[in-house]
């Protein structure tokens, strides 16, 4: 994850790979870790421009599963936000301020993480720069 975040996205896909290859033979493609670590690679494949690829990581994570893993009750948060980014990426920019305005309340919080907070602030700049011409 800290390689994709600090924008080194072909090494941080080429482990974020393996992680999810080996979780998706130990515990099945449904299994709470394996999401969490597709998400993790979803956020290389993004960075990378590989966004079809991201999407069918990102739909085919069981979000409640993870949750419990986690115990985050708001970890999908951080899936709707990888979407928002995709749509972006995709000129779909209803889409991606549907999901931004979703997860907006969760990431502005005071506790927020810091990386996630600056996601949402940067689409947010974004989404209004493409929207405003």
């Amino acid at each position: 994850m800290v390689m994709c975040r600090s924008g080194q996205f072909v090494e941080g896909e080429m482990n974020a790979r393996k992680a999810y290859e080996a979780s998706v033979k130990a515990f099945g493609p449904r299994a709470g870790l394996t999401g969490g670590v597709a998400s993790t690679l979803a956020a290389c494949l993004i960075g990378l421009g590989k966004l079809d690829e991201a999407s069918k990581l990102l739909a085919q994570i069981d979000i409640p599963t993870v949750t419990q893993l986690a115990g985050d009750p708001d970890w999908g948060a951080g899936v709707t936000l990888l979407q928002a980014q995709i749509s972006f990426r995709q000129k779909d920019y209803a889409t991606a301020r549907k999901d931004l305005d979703a997860v907006t309340p969760v990431f502005t919080r005071k506790d927020a993480e810091a990386y996630q907070k600056h996601a949402v602030e940067s689409l947010a700049t974004e989404l209004a720069r493409v929207q405003k011409n």
